[in-house]
């Protein structure tokens, strides 16, 4: 499961916003682009996806931001960006990532961040190599028909 942060900024993020964003991870970190240049991806230098980060969306309405983030979530005065920084939930520290990369975003442009308690601007530490945890790839056993059987036992017909 992905964790979401959003910065909301009153001016578009730029180059050089991003980068200071990015670098929450830490130089050792590595950059990758998908869909032709949209989403940027932070990873591990094996490659391993820590974060995506959408490209920004310009809000004109604030009233749509307030229903999907709630009113407690203080908005930029006019039209403001929408950047979307998404953590996987697979490996520890990414969702601390996601949230230096907006606190960060919103120190260099000013602006709020939902969840508002998550911002921060510190570089988050993480060690390397990542280990994945293990996935199980139980294979269905099948019976005399061919069949996969089920997990559950079946009642007793006594």
């Amino acid at each position: 499961m992905t964790k979401d942060v959003i910065a909301l900024t009153p001016a578009m993020p730029d180059p050089a916003s991003l980068l200071a964003g990015l670098y929450a991870g830490g130089p050792d970190l590595t950059v990758n682009t998908l869909a032709d240049g949209a989403v940027l991806q932070l990873c591990t230098p094996d490659g391993i996806p820590l974060l995506s980060v959408e490209a920004p969306h310009l809000v004109h309405h604030p009233h749509e931001a307030h229903r999907l983030l709630g009113a407690q979530v203080p908005l930029p005065d006019g039209p403001f960006w929408w950047t979307e920084a998404r953590a996987t939930g697979a490996l520890p520290g990414a969702e601390h990532l996601a949230a230096s990369f907006a606190g960060r975003l919103t120190a260099v442009l000013g602006g709020a961040v939902w969840p508002p308690d998550a911002a921060h601007t510190e570089v988050v530490p993480l060690s390397f190599p990542i280990r994945l945890p293990p996935v199980s790839r139980r294979r269905p056993t099948s019976t005399p028909t061919g069949r996969p059987s089920s997990s559950r036992t079946a009642p007793s017909s006594r």
